[in-house]
């Protein structure tokens, strides 16, 4: 039985990657969420000129060397409209925020920090060479590499790209990861269930997990607890990038999922991930296609996408430069340890003394959906006797959850 660390090297290491597929191109209003599929390099210099930061007035630093020298005012520039006049020994130009900086300049005095006096000015104090000013290209230099292929693209990396004249860029294809549902006790989410039935959640937790994480969710509905049905579905599921079937993935008598992927020439990578929960989570390839066999409880089912699936398939996206999964946080309560098993537990997590502090959300076991709605994170306690010390570091890692929208944010 695999460790969640060789789980997920062996994960990472079967998955197809995306090289060979043909990019697309996405509009930049669309481009969120995708994947590069080439660098993208800058055609101007970052700033394409050098420019005042700061209104004021721009000058040689070498004119200005202590508190009371007077300078000359000799034009005025603006952004958009920069002045023609040049910044000579003993003047100074007045400026605006974005504007160029004039020939002859080097630097700008803030408005506040000089006193108008007519056509003169007063400084309150030295000027240092480059105060105020950003330097054409010292953001980016003209041919630089501004974003390399595999880049994730977020809602931040909008404006560069714009700013580098790309109204769309190219993009790897969105991964399709089929999902289907297994259980003779599940209904749809819109049914009313009747005795001993309860309502399939874990179809479209995914199909929300799956969409977040760039991949577009292929629905193959509820299968009962039939070895021919479940085969149809699952050849079906197969054709596509990732497949995803939930439930039916341990060793009792209406498991088949080890079954019919085994039958459908699916090569078993490993069956089982000494992990609580999500311990019976199976793990196969056939071709290009990356299979998992998910436990069919809720939480378990979460858990192993989080740790297992989404990396799959952020590879399968295009994601060439992937983050570690985990970082350290410090326990804020003592947890108890399983002698036999690592446990993956939610969480919340928070910065408390400048430190991120991690503490158990509760539960009532991996069939309790409310506890996400408490979480933003999942917590890996280590296998072990006794309990895991408030002030110990533990291994977390950030979940959009009901109080986890923007965890993420600053998290190394």
């Amino acid at each position: 039985m695999l460790s969640i660390d060789e789980a997920l090297a062996v994960v990472r290491e079967r998955t197809a990657a995306c090289s060979g597929r043909p990019a697309e191109s996405a509009p930049l209003s669309e481009a969120a969420g995708r994947i590069l599929a080439e660098d993208v390099r800058a055609d101007v210099d970052l700033p394409p000129f050098s420019r005042s930061t700061m209104d004021g007035y721009a000058l040689r630093a070498e004119d200005a060397p202590a508190a009371g020298v007077e300078l000359m005012i000799s034009g005025e520039a603006a952004a958009g409209r920069p002045g023609r006049e040049q910044v000579w020994r003993g003047s100074a130009m007045r400026i605006f925020t974005g504007a160029p900086l004039p020939d002859g300049a080097d630097s700008v005095v803030k408005l506040e920090d000089a006193a108008l006096h007519g056509d003169r000015i007063r400084l309150a104090g030295a000027v240092h060479p480059g105060e105020n000013v950003a330097l054409q290209g010292e953001d980016l230099a003209r041919g630089a590499v501004a974003l390399p292929r595999g880049t994730a693209l977020s809602t931040a990396h909008a404006g560069l790209l714009a700013a580098l004249g790309r109204g769309s860029v190219p993009v790897f294809p969105r991964p399709r990861v089929a999902i289907l549902a297994t259980g003779s006790e599940l209904v749809e989410a819109d049914a009313r269930p009747g005795p001993g039935m309860i309502r399939e959640s874990n179809g479209a937790a995914l199909a929300v997990l799956v969409a977040q994480a760039g991949g577009t969710p292929v629905m193959l509905g509820v299968a009962a607890d039939d070895p021919e049905v479940i085969r149809a579905r699952a050849e079906a599921g197969l054709g596509n990038d990732l497949f995803l079937l939930t439930g039916g993935s341990s060793v009792g008598d209406y498991d088949f999922t080890p079954r019919v992927l085994a039958n459908l020439g699916v090569q078993v990578h490993f069956a089982r991930v000494r992990l609580k929960p999500g311990m019976p989570t199976i793990f196969g390839t056939r071709g290009d296609c990356a299979a998992f066999g998910l436990p069919g409880n809720p939480i378990s089912c979460f858990v192993v996408f989080h740790l297992l699936v989404r990396p799959a398939l952020l590879l399968r996206a295009g994601v060439e430069r992937t983050a570690p999964l985990f970082f350290p946080a410090r326990l804020g309560a003592a947890v108890r340890r399983l002698a036999e098993r690592d446990q993956c537990l939610p969480a919340l997590l928070a910065l408390e003394d400048g430190e991120w502090t991690v503490r158990f959300a509760g539960w009532h076991g991996s069939g309790d959906l409310t506890c996400l709605n408490r979480a933003n994170a999942l917590m890996l306690v280590p296998r072990g006797p006794g309990e895991v010390e408030a002030g110990e570091r533990v291994r977390v890692t950030p979940i959009d959850g009901g109080r986890g929208g923007d965890v993420s944010l600053g998290v190394p």
